[in-house]
């Protein structure tokens, strides 16, 4: 009966995701292979032909850009799922940071204002 209750009080067991693997790691490894053969092509066309060096960087910026974008995504995807097969509250504790936390949340009682007497110190 004991054991029932100390379930009861855990609440539901945080499910951890796995990334998706490619279905065949040949297909993968040739689709890679191929856009780095496509991009040193294009890049030694871009130079026989004496194009100005901007049209080599910019593809590489918007590449590197839109890598940056899928990763937000998946992270923001992720946080989601997380979120929804979870309990709230644990997975929030999980991914706070105590030292991002302000003053008056370890100390309730005192110091309640220190972030605002330092906000008014540098604007004065």
């Amino acid at each position: 009966m004991e054991e029932n209750a100390k379930d009861k009080d855990e609440g539901p067991e945080p499910v951890t995701l796995q990334p998706r693997q490619p279905s065949n790691p040949v297909v993968s490894i040739a689709k890679k292979l191929g856009m780095k053969t496509l991009a040193v092509i294009s890049v030694y066309l871009l130079g026989y032909f004496d194009f100005s060096i901007a049209w080599m960087i910019t593809p590489l910026l918007l590449s590197l850009l839109k890598d940056q974008w899928k990763k937000d995504k998946m992270n923001k995807l992720t946080a989601a799922r997380e979120a929804a097969l979870t309990n709230e509250q644990a997975m929030i504790k999980a991914r706070m940071n105590a030292q991002e936390l302000p003053a008056w949340v370890f100390f309730p009682d005192k110091e309640r204002a220190e972030w605002v007497n330092r906000i008014l110190k540098q604007l004065w």
